[in-house]
């Protein structure tokens, strides 16, 4: 039968087992496989909402990203462009795809303003131009909508 302090020592062996056993050998990350059952689902939400966290809590979202993809081993090294433009042009970026900023800002003020001077019939869904910049088509003066 144990004696007393001889139960304290195993209560603080058993508390400080897992800090020395950690601090010894840091775990390794791995990459994270999602499978499609309900459980990995959740697990993906979690991590997304965990980024979205480390987005809103520093400065620097490209950073934030870098950081983040290496830690989850999605990239080795990670790197992360923030001048989408700039990336095109000089090839770190395939290419961008996607509709043009300044035309639904426009269409947003216009919204606005019609809303504003009473406007009922306001138009809820709109088409807008789609672009697809390229390395070979990224200076063309008509493609410059498309640039964020």
């Amino acid at each position: 039968m144990l004696q007393s302090n001889q139960w304290a020592s195993l209560r603080m062996l058993l508390l400080c087992a897992p800090a020395v056993s950690t601090a010894a050998s840091p775990p390794q990350p791995q990459p994270q496989s999602w499978t499609s059952s309900f459980l990995g689902r959740v697990e993906a939400v979690a991590v997304l909402q965990t980024l979205n966290a480390d987005l809103l809590s520093h400065d620097s979202a490209t950073l934030t990203l870098e950081r983040w993809c290496g830690d989850h081993q999605l990239a080795s090294p990670p790197k992360i462009v923030a001048s989408q433009v700039q990336g095109v042009q000089n090839g770190t970026v395939t290419a961008l795809i996607g509709p043009s900023p300044y035309t639904i800002g426009e269409l947003a003020v216009r919204t606005g303003i019609d809303y504003l001077n009473g406007k009922k019939d306001i138009e809820k869904h709109w088409d807008t131009p789609q672009g697809i910049l390229t390395k070979e088509n990224i200076d063309d003066p008509k493609n410059k909508i498309f640039e964020y």
